[in-house]
């Protein structure tokens, strides 16, 4: 899994890192899958003036992202790894339920 990190305000164009990093790995004998590459840009949740960037040709812009076990939001909000964690709760509740009435 490759993860780049571009700043808002920098000298660096990120289709030309991209382009450096797929050079790279093919250098490395590694490969990119871009059809599971996605871009995510974080932004505060209500930006007065805020433009989004220009998307980035044959990856998907993606507003969730699972990162380490944990669903980053565009507007950093926890809503969706709560909500997340909270249905995965609640399967595991439904199966020792199941497991409770198998046994007993």
């Amino acid at each position: 899994m490759t993860k780049l990190l571009v700043p808002e305000h920098s000298d660096v164009f990120i289709q030309q890192e991209i382009l450096y990093l797929r050079e790279w790995a093919e250098n490395n004998k590694m490969s990119i899958n871009m059809s599971k590459t996605k871009e995510i840009v974080f932004h505060r949740p209500h930006p007065s003036n805020y433009s989004l960037p220009d998307v980035l040709s044959n990856v998907e812009r993606v507003v969730v992202v699972k990162l380490l076990g944990i669903y980053l939001m565009d507007t950093f909000s926890m809503s969706e790894h709560v909500q997340q964690s909270i249905k995965v709760c609640n399967q595991r509740m439904y199966l020792l339920c199941l497991l409770k009435k198998m046994v007993g």
